[in-house]
């Protein structure tokens, strides 16, 4: 173990001279929260699993606030040392946590439904994730004591170094990286400095890129905002105000200035950064493919239960084509006939790569999306009225043949009942009909709906049916 913490160490010292090793936990492991704490009833939420080693652990909380958690311990905050509960975190912060033994541990908590900044203070900061899903770096910006809206490409590696250290291991750190849910990240701030994680509803949405025949660049799309408050960047270099010819809501005209390079375009709106557009395909839509015959091109994206999926980020042959309408449409104006390679992504579904032959006319492909496999864990309590659990009915909203029934005894001796059904689709909606009776048959009864997401439900309820 010393051996390798030092090659790591050497190995950074050679990639980033200037580097000191990064913080070590404390010696001795800090002491365990009280057992209230420690075994706490899962509650509604947003799950977080993690698969801790024995000894010590960093780890992150995909969370606004943590509402219960179980199989884990005191945190260690690195930055101060100071001992504190899971419930007390910080969102964007990651910290140490000690296992006595190989485990799993779990968190519920509350999503982060705007933008969140994380504070990065000069030298090594211990940090993850607050979004529940992979957060793409290039679309965070990034602020200090005199400068605001700065995007990746121009904090790096001035105010942030260009490796990181995940796992161990010594990895890139870019407009490209991605930071996982609940991982933890060693990263290098030469200043300190603030990071705006921007929600996917703030992000601007850009749908074309085309030259006009004023040899002007406009760019289309929605929630551009205010000339005021936003900035418009061709490969890491700002356009001057003098360039830009219009600024709306809707759309952006601007020449550009001779000498000014890059192949993309990045346009920040209210603080969020947009996804690079690529800037070398003047004159067409920013998607479009090579010269040639160009036909109109239709994706919808659904679930698998055939539901529509809006904003679901589409690109063809790697080039950003925009997101999804309500209706889980993208309408692609020009594209050359032949095979192309379709990307698709979107929250707590699994990333879709396919390829599409499109014929010498019009194509209006159809792709659906899957969601990872889940399951439903529920303990049912004894509401101790009289009534036990029945009868239990889950099954998905949309397809009945994902279905769950079971019936229970009356005299049955458990307080509780446990609903468990794995290897499920994670992202539909399942309803639960339950039916309570007692002794002397009366019934009451209760409809419940529940979407098992990435990390599955885990739920104990109490006098439950007093609440619904």
């Amino acid at each position: 173990m010393a051996l390798r913490k030092l090659a790591a160490f050497c190995a950074w010292f050679c990639l980033t001279p200037t580097i000191l090793a990064q913080p070590q936990p404390p010696a001795q492991p800090p002491a365990s929260l009280p057992l209230p704490l420690r075994v706490q009833i899962p509650e509604t939420g947003l799950a977080q699993r993690y698969d801790l080693k024995a000894g010590w652990n960093a780890i992150s909380f995909p969370f606004r606030k943590v509402v219960s958690f179980s199989g884990l311990d005191s945190l260690v905050d690195p930055d101060t040392g100071k001992t504190l509960s899971p419930l007390d975190q910080k969102p964007g912060k990651a910290y140490w946590t000690y296992a006595r033994s190989d485990c799993q541990g779990w968190a519920w908590g509350e999503t982060v439904e705007s933008g969140c900044i994380i504070e990065l203070n000069k030298g090594w900061n211990l940090v993850g994730s607050p979004d529940s899903q992979a957060l793409l770096l290039g679309q965070a910006t990034a602020s200090d004591e005199s400068e605001s809206n700065r995007i990746w490409e121009e904090i790096c590696p001035d105010w942030i170094d260009s490796k990181m250290i995940a796992n161990g291991k010594i990895v890139p750190l870019g407009a490209g990286t991605e930071w996982e849910p609940g991982a933890a990240y060693w990263v290098f701030a030469r200043r300190p400095l603030k990071l705006r994680i921007n929600s996917p509803g703030d992000i601007p949405v850009v749908q074309s890129l085309t030259l006009n025949d004023k040899q002007e660049q406009v760019l289309e799309g929605s929630h551009f905002g205010t000339l005021a408050q936003g900035r418009l960047l061709v490969g890491g270099q700002e356009i001057p105000a003098s360039s830009i010819q219009e600024w709306t809501d809707r759309r952006i005209r601007f020449l550009m200035p001779s000498g000014l390079t890059g192949d993309s375009v990045i346009l920040i709106a209210d603080g969020a950064a947009t996804p690079r557009v690529p800037v070398k395909a003047a004159g067409v839509a920013a998607w479009t493919a090579s010269p040639g015959t160009r036909v109109p091109f239709t994706l919808k994206v659904v679930s698998q239960d055939n539901q529509p999926i809006a904003r679901a980020q589409a690109w063809v042959d790697s080039k950003y084509a925009g997101l999804t309408d309500r209706y889980g449409l993208i309408y692609i104006n020009q594209l050359t006939p032949g095979t192309h390679k379709v990307s698709v992504r979107c929250r707590d579904f699994l990333p879709l790569d396919l390829a599409w032959t499109v014929a010498g006319s019009s194509s209006h492909p159809t792709a659906k999306m899957y969601a990872p496999r889940s399951q439903i864990n529920v303990r049912v309590m004894d509401p101790q009225d009289g009534f036990r659990l029945y009868k239990v009915d889950v099954y998905a909203v949309n397809d009945f043949t994902q279905r769950y029934t079971k019936y229970y005894t009356y005299d049955q001796a458990t307080p509780y009942i446990d609903i468990f059904w794995t290897n499920i689709t994670g992202n539909i909606n399942y309803r639960f009909d339950l039916i309570w009776r007692n002794g002397d048959g009366r019934e009451k009864y209760q409809t419940v709906y529940r979407t098992p997401g990435r990390y599955g439900i885990k739920e104990t309820w109490w006098n439950y049916w007093t609440y619904y």
